[in-house]
């Protein structure tokens, strides 16, 4: 199973700020709602059409009447495109729209083997590995998600003794751009680059 990682964004509608969230419907195919935390208010940019065929990472959208400044403004944030496709199995035309850039496909932690040392891997350097096996690790048992972690986090969730070394490993790892490293808080991310390194190591 593989999650994707869809852009965070926001519109402004109706004087208000709206924050985008995708989920799927029933069918698996992308449902996209913008939600406004202050006045609670919702619409639905996607609309789900069964047997009705969509190409790859393509999605119906609702564009006619109240909904159709909602579809404005999405379309303003650059991040989508219409293909121009068009289906009517209702009263109404339906566009079809896709992602400006493709969307990236990320590995979930339980899918890559840990049994094995990641040997040849980017870093060329076996304590860097080692770390980087760790991450793996702790992000599969805090919930299969590459969430963000302290350095008191790492050493509560290692089943070994962590040695102060790992820590130097941790900020090395974010100055070459494999974790994102907020100075502020001390905490530690894995980012598309440390996931698609250590992707090599998917099991089959």
């Amino acid at each position: 199973m593989k999650l994707i990682k869809f852009p965070k964004h926001t519109i402004k509608l109706w004087h208000d700020v709206f924050d985008a969230k995708y989920n799927k419907y029933d069918n698996g195919r992308l449902s996209i709602e913008y939600v406004s935390e202050s006045s609670g208010s919702t619409g639905f940019l996607t609309v789900d059409v069964e047997n009705e065929p969509l190409g790859d990472g393509e999605f119906f959208v609702n564009t006619w009447h109240q909904n159709a400044p909602l579809a404005v403004e999405a379309l303003k944030t650059g991040l989508f495109v219409d293909t121009g496709k068009r289906t009517t199995p209702i009263s109404v035309e339906i566009e079809v729209w896709k992602f400006k850039k493709q969307v990236v496909e990320i590995t979930k932690p339980s899918e890559i083997d840990t049994s094995k040392h990641f040997f040849n891997s980017i870093w060329q350097h076996s304590e860097t590995e080692t770390v980087a096996r760790n991450i793996v690790l702790i992000s599969e048992w805090n919930g299969d998600e590459w969430k963000p972690f302290t350095w008191e986090q790492y050493k509560d969730m290692c089943k070994h003794k962590v040695s102060n070394g790992e820590y130097g490993e941790l900020t090395s790892m974010a100055k070459t751009g494999h974790l994102d490293h907020n100075k502020k808080t001390n905490t530690f991310a894995p980012n598309i680059r440390f996931v698609a390194e250590v992707s090599k190591w998917k099991k089959a």
